[in-house]
């Protein structure tokens, strides 16, 4: 079956590399805050609830997200038949724009993706004249479906149509290499909340009849830059499973007012893994509260 392209993406700006760097790609209900309510409801209630984050990183942009938006903007023209988009004019404008980035974030951003259009021989990351392989959305929204109390929503960095084939991709930044043992780290990726969440979603929106694969586009931050892609292939168990855990979490969620969300304290300081971004609002001083924090200037209720 033949699939026709979502463009959700305003005619003519889509062109211009400012609108990509601007675009909003935060999602109202999407995997990153049910994770962090199943995490812990207090991180949850501080983040979006009080609106307090943290000021240890930039407010808009970093690395990672300027990557997604050069890609992002270069996939775009090859679905509407502009092979030749200059990403290199949209990360040197981003500069010039209010998004709290320093100057060697646009460095590092310029030479992964050199490397990475040198790897794949264009910066779509795949063959743009290849005509076996239809782009058919950029940076896609999907949803809002209802789980449970509350509507899920996702958004797809890229889905393309490969030899038939419906897949999502989802392009990552990471400083190393993917384990060696592949297809543990496969079926652990078939748990997370976002995968289910994209191949749920994508199946639903586009009326699949079975789930599509997702492909994870690893872009490795080393100084020799490295590449990898994992394809991730959820079957309806996995979906059904997915469907179950977010109905659970999404009642708890739902009947959990911010003013009496408790803490999970066992996941504060992890023996493996970073601590949580709120462990000195919790566990600090008035002094450092204000030294790692603020609050954002409009913050979403739940």
């Amino acid at each position: 079956m033949t699939h026709s392209p979502i463009d959700v993406h305003a005619a003519g700006a889509n062109s211009d590399p400012r609108y990509w760097l601007q675009l909003d790609t935060q999602t109202q209900w999407g995997a990153s805050r049910y994770t962090t309510f199943q995490r812990c409801p207090r991180a949850h209630a501080l983040r979006y609830a009080d609106g307090i984050e943290t000021v240890d990183r930039p407010e808009h942009f970093g690395v990672g997200s300027l990557v997604h938006a050069a890609l992002a903007f270069v996939r775009d023209g090859v679905m509407r038949g502009e092979l030749e988009r200059d990403w290199h004019a949209l990360i040197d404008i981003a500069g010039d724009l209010d998004l709290d980035m320093p100057p060697e974030v646009q460095a590092e951003a310029y030479r992964l993706v050199r490397a990475y259009e040198a790897h794949y021989g264009h910066a779509c990351g795949w063959d743009p004249k290849d005509d076996r392989i239809r782009v058919l959305g950029i940076e896609t929204p999907l949803g809002p479906m209802q789980i449970g109390e509350l509507p899920f929503t996702a958004r797809a960095d890229a889905i393309v149509e490969m030899a038939g084939s419906v897949t999502v991709w989802d392009t990552k930044t990471r400083g190393r290499k993917l384990p060696n043992a592949r297809e543990e780290y496969a079926r652990g990726l078939r748990t997370r909340v976002q995968y289910g969440g994209l191949a749920c979603l994508t199946l639903y929106v586009l009326g699949l009849e079975q789930p599509p694969a997702i492909i994870q586009d690893t872009i490795i931050k080393t100084k020799l830059a490295g590449f990898d892609r994992l394809t991730v292939q959820l079957n309806e168990g996995h979906l059904a499973a997915w469907i179950k855990q977010q109905v659970c979490v999404s009642y708890e969620l739902y009947s959990t007012p911010p003013s009496l969300a408790t803490p999970r304290w066992i996941n504060c300081a992890p023996e493996i893994g970073n601590p949580c971004e709120f462990f000195y609002w919790c566990h600090g001083s008035d002094e450092e509260r204000e030294r790692h924090y603020r609050i954002r200037k409009e913050s979403n209720s739940q």
